[in-house]
């Protein structure tokens, strides 16, 4: 199940990850998170979007697989076996991170953060690596 936790809202609430965000047109949005389950009003399987922390704006929240195609075109070349190692090389290097609870969308997101933007997550906000 992709995560739509608080704190993937928060970290993918960022310019450099909205301005990646596809046509918003048909996306699925999402009027509430109540109780930890989505009141979602579904159209098609598209991308996610939420509301904003403390805001009426909409945030997008990307797949996996669209975070992996951040990088994959960003990336040295378009092999996705070389992609994969390279994030599995970051994780090994990101033992303290990976010993939270984190989802494979906020290690992406931290791979593809570090990767083409060269920040971090402070727990708070991207910082400068």
């Amino acid at each position: 199940m992709m995560d739509t936790s608080e704190q993937y809202i928060r970290m993918t609430d960022c310019p450099e990850i909205q301005d990646c965000r596809p046509d918003i047109q048909g996306l699925v949005w999402c009027t509430g998170i109540c109780h930890e389950k989505l009141d979602t009003y579904w159209q098609k399987p598209r991308p996610l979007v939420f509301p904003g922390p403390n805001s009426r704006k909409v945030v997008w929240l990307p797949r996996q697989d669209q975070l992996q195609d951040m990088v994959r075109h960003h990336h040295r070349c378009d092999i996705q076996s070389w992609l994969v190692e390279d994030f599995a090389s970051w994780c090994r290097n990101r033992r303290s991170l990976i010993a939270r609870e984190t989802s494979m969308e906020q290690l992406w997101l931290g791979f593809v953060m570090e990767d083409k933007f060269n920040k971090h997550w402070d727990e708070k906000a991207w910082v400068n690596a």
